[in-house]
């Protein structure tokens, strides 16, 4: 099976992130890295001590705020885990409100409602994959996309009656109060590989675990013993931590809205393609589907869909002739133009999956953390 990655940076990067001990030639290239990281990390950490200072300042919404976040570049699960939360408030009679910065949308500046939880108002362009991801996902709740979150929610409640928002990649924002600071560690890399950005794949240091309310360790195969191991440092002593995990739950047939039970695919054919943070844990999903992929194509992060890249996916899976194309929920929201019947273009839905002692009551108490 041939993949095909259509992005250099990519490679490169996940190289670096990858990489603990270089050799050779890399090694001049990662001192460099090495040292632009230490640059990195005393611009973060003075950022850091600037509001816990309260030299910047934090604001505070009215209603009760739940962030869900990593540390790391990549994926580790934020949408999914935002649009089960949001569907587990929405269904307890909460009326909720999705905060997103809306990454890689045309218009970062402006503040722009989405959904109202009726109706959306915007493409995927103009709001972000993600964002309109969620928007498509959940009827009942709102979803709206600025770069200044507080700015955002106060707008909202110009207009809505809001019980709570949860703030989509907000572990970093520190402008503003959360009641409930969810932090998402991936379970098989959860630290890169422990540098910080540009060496490695830290978007913060270690020590700003400590602001998390509590941990939820994902995985895409349910195990959690490397990231268990590790959170048993002191570091993470007093902050709770909980195991959750992302399991195929069925595909969606984009051209005729069909829903299909995984089994029934199970030994066909395909051509899969993604433009994600992870592409690894959706070739991942894929597989324990038991569909043979007989060609993958990875695209960049928010890669935005032209013509030719459809033209490539649809002569690539003519050639091979296998039975379906399957892509990504994130990446199918900017597919719509470009539907074909000649191949079948699948999504892989997912779930989000807890155990036993997964916190759902004191999530939902109006206390917060």
């Amino acid at each position: 099976m041939k993949t095909e990655t259509y992005t250099s940076s990519r490679q490169w990067f996940n190289k670096i992130i990858n990489t603990t001990q270089p050799e050779g030639g890399w090694r001049v290239l990662f001192s460099f890295l090495y040292l632009v990281s230490l640059l990195y990390f005393f611009i973060v950490k003075s950022r850091t001590v600037l509001y816990s200072c309260k030299i910047l300042k934090t604001y505070t919404l009215p209603k009760r705020v739940i962030s869900v976040g990593n540390i790391t570049v990549g994926g580790t699960g934020k949408t999914p885990t935002v649009l089960a939360l949001a569907r587990f408030f929405n269904e307890n009679g909460k009326k909720v409100a999705i905060l997103s910065r809306g990454y890689g949308r045309t218009n970062e500046g402006a503040i722009l409602i989405v959904s109202d939880g009726n109706q959306i108002f915007s493409s995927p362009s103009s709001a972000g994959e993600e964002a309109y991801f969620l928007a498509k996902e959940l009827k009942g709740v709102i979803v709206a996309v600025g770069k200044n979150r507080y700015k955002t929610g106060l707008n909202l409640l110009t207009k809505y009656k809001i019980d709570l928002f949860i703030l989509d990649d907000g572990y970093q924002h520190l402008k503003l109060h959360r009641d409930t600071n969810i932090l998402l560690l991936d379970s098989d890399h959860p630290f890169s590989n422990g540098s910080l950005l540009p060496r490695g794949g830290l978007r913060e240091p270690l020590s700003s675990i400590k602001r998390a309310s509590m941990i939820f360790l994902t995985s895409k195969n349910g195990n959690h013993n490397k990231a268990a191991a590790i959170l048993k440092e002191e570091l993470f002593a007093g902050i709770p931590k909980y195991n959750v995990h992302f399991a195929p739950k069925c595909f969606f047939n984009a051209l005729t809205a069909e829903t299909c039970p995984i089994k029934k695919l199970s030994g066909n054919t395909s051509l899969i393609f993604s433009g994600i943070a992870n592409p690894r844990s959706f070739r991942a999903m894929v597989d324990t589907c038991h569909i043979q992929v007989v060609r993958e194509l990875v695209f960049p992060d928010h890669h935005r869909y032209q013509p030719h890249d459809i033209d490539a996916i649809y002569d690539i899976a003519r050639s091979r002739k296998v039975d379906f194309i399957i892509t990504t929920d994130k990446d199918a929201v900017k597919l719509t133009p470009y539907l074909r019947k000649e191949v079948p273009l699948i999504i892989l839905k997912l779930e989000f999956k807890t155990e036993a002692d997964f916190p759902w009551e004191t999530l939902k108490s109006e206390k917060g953390s």
